[in-house]
C-alpha cells in the first residue's frame, strides 16, 4: 500500500463540512455533488460542501472573523515497512463574516474653489506725507490705528460706505448713522445719549468730540472723513504704503483682506415711548437667521429679516416710511384680508393686525402681529452674534446699536450643470474634500438666478456658494471636491460581496451558517453596491446573521 499525504492549500471539493473526508491511496474523495449544480431548494437545509466557482485555502482564519465550519481531515500514514496505516486528523476552520445594517449613500462630485476673504483696495481720505504705519499682516480691527499722516492718526471703522464727504451739526443720512454705530461700538456714547438714528446732532458731536480726544487730536465736535479708513469687519494688511510716501486722496493707501464680514444691528426706536429700554437682547453665538429674535422693545419683539420678498419689501417700506393706510392697501392687494375686514383707515385695528399676522406667517417669520418699523431689522443672512454691544435695560432713545453679527470669509463656490441644479436647494448639507483629502462640512449658502453660458459649446452652469459649518484653524486655499449626495438607502442588510455565490440556474446566494456549525444556501435579491457590501432586499438574511466569505 502506498503513502499519500494531504497537503496544506488543496481546494475542498466535498459536502462533509463536520464529518473526517477519507482519501485512498490514490486521493480520491467519496463521490458528491457541488452546490453549484443543485437549486438552491435542494440544499437549503442540508450540510452543503464547497460552492461553485470558489476555492478554500485551509487556512486557520484570524482574529475578527467567526467560524464557519470545522474539517476533519484524515489521511493515511505509513513508514513504507508495512500496511499498518495510522489515522491523523487536522482540523481547518473557514471565515465568517456578519450581515449588519447601515445606510447606503451614493454621492456626486463637484470640482470646486476654496477662497478666504476678500482683498479690498482702501484708498486714503487725506493727503499729506505718511509718517508711521503698521507692519503688513498687522490686524485692523474697529478703532485701530492704521497709519498717521502728517502726525495725525488715521483709524479702522467698520461699515459698507466709505466716507465721501465730512460730517458736522444738521447733517444726515446712511453716513452719519455708520459715524454713530462706530462711535457706539467704540463707548464714545456721550453718558448715553448717543442716538443711533442717522441725524447728526449734540449728542453726535458729543461723542466726536471725545473720540477727538481719545486720538489726541483738537476736540472740534466735527468729524473729519480724512481721520478713518473703512473695511468690512476684521482685516488683515496684505499691502500699505510705507513711511515717507505721499497719501494723495483717492488713491490707494493699503490692501486689506477681509477676514470676517461684519453687520452692525442698530435697534430702531419708532414711536416708542421716551422711557423705552432694550430687553432679552439675544446671545453671542446665537445664528441670525430669518425669524430670529434679536430683542423685545416694549414687550414686542424685534425679529430679524434675511429673505426679503417683493411683498416682505413693501410692507417694510410702509412700515419705515410710517404709513399705515397705504400698509392696508398693502394687505389688501395682497391677499392678506380674505374677509374683507380691513378698513382703509390708518387705523391699526384687529382686522389689521390679523393682516399683519397673515403676512408673517406666509413670510415665515413669527406671527407677532407688530405694527411699526422697529420691529424688523433686515439682515444679511449667514450671519451670527459674535458681540453684544448694548444691555438690556438700556434706554432704546432714538436708536441704539445693539449688537454685531459676523460672518466668516471662507468660502467654496462650484459650477452645477443646468441639467443637475434641481437637485439642489439653498440650505443643504456638502461635504468639501481638501487637497489633503481632509473633509469639511459646508450648507449651500446661495444659488444664482442664471446660467454662465460660455458661449463655447458646452452646457451652460449654475453658480453655488457654500459655506463651511465651522472655520478650520488651518486651510488652504485652492481647489477642493465639493460632495453632494445624490441617494441614500437608510437601514439596509448587507453582506460583503465576496460572500456572494454564483447559482447555476442564475441569481445570487449567500452561504449562512448556524448556530450548530452546519451551512445552507440562501438565495438573495442584490440592491445597491457600497464599498465592499451589497445590500440584500429579498431573501432569508437579516443582521446579525453569520455568511461565509473566502479566506
Amino acid at each position: 500500500m502506498s503513502i499519500k499525504e494531504t497537503s496544506l492549500g488543496r481546494d475542498l471539493d466535498g459536502d462533509a463540512r463536520g464529518r473526517s473526508v477519507e482519501t485512498d491511496a490514490d486521493g480520491a474523495s467519496p463521490s458528491r455533488t457541488p452546490a453549484a449544480d443543485r437549486s438552491v431548494e435542494s440544499v437549503d437545509h442540508a450540510v452543503v460542501g464547497v460552492r461553485s466557482r470558489r476555492s478554500w485555502p485551509w487556512l486557520v482564519v484570524g482574529a475578527g472573523l467567526g467560524v464557519a465550519a470545522t474539517f476533519a481531515v484524515q489521511s493515511l500514514t505509513s513508514d513504507g515497512a508495512d500496511d499498518a496505516a495510522i489515522a491523523t486528523t487536522e482540523v481547518v476552520e473557514l471565515a465568517t463574516a456578519e450581515a449588519t445594517s447601515r445606510d447606503l449613500v451614493d454621492y456626486i462630485d463637484y470640482e470646486g474653489q476654496l477662497t478666504r476673504g476678500a482683498t479690498t483696495s482702501v484708498l486714503a481720505t487725506a493727503s499729506g506725507t505718511i509718517t508711521e504705519s503698521v507692519p503688513v499682516g498687522s490686524e485692523l480691527v474697529r478703532g485701530a490705528h492704521v497709519v498717521s499722516i502728517d502726525g495725525s492718526p488715521v483709524v479702522t471703522f467698520y461699515g459698507s460706505l466709505p466716507f465721501h464727504r465730512s460730517l458736522d451739526w444738521g447733517d444726515e443720512g446712511a453716513d452719519v448713522e455708520q459715524l454713530e454705530a462706530n462711535l457706539w461700538a467704540l463707548g464714545f456714547t456721550d453718558d448715553a445719549t448717543l442716538s443711533v438714528d442717522g441725524v447728526y446732532d449734540t449728542s453726535t458731536a458729543d461723542a466726536v468730540e471725545a473720540w477727538e480726544t481719545s486720538l489726541g487730536l483738537e476736540a472740534t465736535g466735527d468729524f473729519d472723513a480724512g481721520r478713518v479708513i473703512v473695511v468690512d469687519g476684521p482685516s488683515l494688511v496684505a499691502e500699505i504704503a510705507a513711511p515717507g510716501s505721499s497719501s494723495t486722496v483717492g488713491q490707494q493707501l493699503l490692501l486689506a483682506e477681509t477676514t470676517e464680514a461684519r453687520w452692525d444691528v442698530t435697534l430702531d426706536a419708532g414711536k416708542l415711548d421716551d422711557d423705552a429700554v432694550i430687553a432679552d437682547l439675544v446671545e453671542v453665538g446665537t445664528p441670525v437667521v430669518h425669524g430670529t429674535i434679536l430683542a423685545t422693545l416694549d414687550g414686542q419683539s424685534v425679529v430679524a429679516v434675511t429673505d426679503v420678498s417683493d411683498v416682505t419689501a413693501a410692507l417694510l417700506e410702509a412700515f419705515a416710511d410710517d404709513d399705515l393706510e397705504l400698509l392696508e392697501r398693502l394687505l389688501v392687494f395682497f391677499g392678506f384680508d380674505p374677509d374683507g375686514a380691513i378698513t382703509i383707515d390708518d387705523d391699526a385695528d384687529l382686522a389689521t393686525v390679523a393682516g399683519i399676522v397673515r403676512w408673517q406667517e406666509a413670510a415665515g417669520i413669527p406671527a407677532t402681529g407688530a405694527v411699526g418699523a422697529q420691529y424688523y431689522v433686515v439682515v444679511p443672512s449667514g450671519f451670527e452674534v459674535v458681540e453684544v454691544i448694548s444691555a438690556d435695560g438700556d434706554p432704546i432713545g432714538n436708536g441704539a446699536l445693539a449688537a454685531s453679527l459676523g460672518s466668516s470669509t471662507i468660502s467654496v463656490t462650484t459650477d452645477i450643470v443646468v441639467d443637475e441644479i434641481d437637485d439642489i436647494d439653498v440650505g443643504d448639507p456638502a461635504d468639501v474634500v481638501l487637497a489633503d483629502d481632509e473633509v469639511l462640512t459646508a450648507r449651500v449658502e446661495s444659488i444664482a438666478d442664471a446660467a454662465d453660458d460660455t458661449g463655447d459649446g458646452t452646457t451652460p452652469t449654475i453658480a453655488v456658494r457654500l459655506t463651511l459649518d465651522a472655520e478650520p484653524d488651518d486651510v488652504v486655499v485652492g481647489p477642493v471636491t465639493v460632495r453632494f449626495e445624490s441617494s441614500r438607502v437608510t437601514a439596509a442588510t448587507v453582506v460583503p460581496t465576496r460572500a456572494l455565490v454564483s447559482l447555476r440556474e442564475g441569481g445570487f446566494a449567500v452561504e449562512i451558517r448556524s448556530d450548530d456549525g452546519t451551512t445552507r444556501l440562501v438565495g438573495v435579491e442584490l440592491g445597491a453596491f457600497d464599498d465592499g457590501v451589497v445590500e440584500v432586499v429579498a431573501g432569508e438574511v437579516a443582521p446579525g446573521d453569520d455568511v461565509v466569505v473566502p479566506t
